[in-house]
């Protein structure tokens, strides 16, 4: 994530070969479904729910879990929830995904 404030300056220094552009291949949320488990897949959605952060302990290694869950739609009109784990999910403010900050 690049984050840039009023400080912030940014300048072009020319083109350089040696770094590659990023590419997408943007697909709708409802061709999840048809895709092989584990694939890779580039989305743009909008992110309707948060959910509260998690602590449990996982049944399978007695270790201390922490959890948060989001979902996102598209113009598919699709929805697919998300999880994330550790620090990503304690740190994430829902007030700034969902655009409800004052």
């Amino acid at each position: 994530m690049l984050d840039l404030n009023e400080s912030s300056e940014v300048e072009f220094v020319g083109e350089d070969a040696a770094i590659q552009a990023m590419r997408y291949d943007f697909k709708p949320l409802n061709m999840i479904e048809s895709m092989e488990d584990k694939a890779f897949i580039d989305v743009i959605g909008m992110c309707d729910n948060v959910g509260e952060i998690q602590n449990f302990t996982s049944n399978r290694t007695q270790k201390e879990l922490t959890k948060r869950t989001f979902r996102i739609v598209d113009q598919s009109e699709s929805a697919v929830e998300c999880t994330l784990w550790g620090n990503t999910a304690s740190q994430l403010d829902p007030a700034t995904i969902l655009n409800t900050s004052a």
